[in-house]
């Protein structure tokens, strides 16, 4: 089977190339910033032709210091409408697509609205897929981790919010799994264990061995910020909006996991200390 694996570059999409490459018998070919931007339908129309399946991790960051300043619509929504349209074109046979849990559930929030477009656009299409849906990635919450390491771990709202991340090579392999479906499946994806948002604060600072420090923000604070940041970034005010939906709302799903968020922590952590201890190493 010839599988293109748009994203496969990034934090899910490498997970889903590995294990492909590990099962065999397949063409792996990969769609990411480098070799063409889907948002151009000749780049996705030349990515499609020929494949058999597709499995998209494609989207935009949610870290604030990346990528372009467009809505999510703009990159996220036009260029999947690019992709599922090359593959009805070509005649492809499966098309599997990494959503976000409860999509549907927050037409207000931009961010998840357009998962929820492209989910739609995906059921429309006439093309047998596969949907996963995870509650959010560990690599997500990494963040938390940053602020722990500078002493003062920042929650947004009450912190009561509750959710069950997932690690990213779980998601993978539901993707997998949906991949050689032969029926239309849908999968909502959660880790193992069910953390407050302020509970994944402490875990961060557990993981470096520190007492906890935490404030809270208050969330009209960051409504605030998302209104002023629509003047110039339209993303940052996206993900303002989206930080204060998952703040709010619990994001719970089936622990199809069995990845724990605070050895991923830990793990993380200990990468960051190694590199410093390199880089120190350096000038000794």
């Amino acid at each position: 089977m010839r599988i293109l694996v748009a994203g496969g570059t990034g934090t899910a999409g490498q997970h889903i190339v590995r294990m492909l490459e590990a099962r065999g018998g397949h063409r792996i070919e990969v769609l990411n910033r480098e070799s063409g931007d889907a948002t151009d339908p000749a780049v996705a129309d030349r990515c499609c032709q020929g494949q058999d399946a597709v499995v998209s991790a494609l989207g935009q960051s949610v870290y604030l210091d990346r990528a372009r300043p467009s809505p999510f619509s703009d990159i996220d929504v036009a260029a999947h409408r690019n992709l599922i349209t090359a593959c009805q074109r070509h005649g492809t046979r499966r098309f599997v697509y990494i959503s976000v849990l409860y999509a549907a559930r927050h037409p207000d929030d931009p961010y998840l609205a357009a998962h929820s477009a492209v989910e739609a656009m995906l059921r429309q299409s006439g093309i047998p897929y596969g949907i996963v849906r995870p509650t959010g990635f560990f690599k997500s919450y990494l963040p938390f981790l940053d602020l722990a390491f500078k002493g003062t771990g920042i929650v947004l709202g009450s912190g009561a919010a509750k959710s069950n991340p997932v690690h990213e090579a779980d998601v993978a392999e539901a993707c997998v799994k949906a991949l050689f479906e032969e029926r239309n499946v849908e999968i909502d994806a959660g880790g193992p264990a069910i953390h407050t948002r302020r509970q994944i604060a402490e875990l961060a600072f557990e993981a470096i061995g520190k007492k906890p420090l935490i404030f809270h923000a208050p969330l009209g604070l960051v409504r605030m910020g998302a209104r002023l940041a629509r003047l110039f970034d339209s993303r940052k005010s996206e993900l303002f909006r989206f930080a204060c939906t998952v703040s709010e709302h619990d994001f719970v799903g089936p622990a199809i996991g069995t990845r724990s968020l605070l050895d991923y922590f830990r793990e993380a952590a200990k990468g960051r200390v190694d590199r410093r201890y390199s880089i120190a190493s350096r000038y000794k």
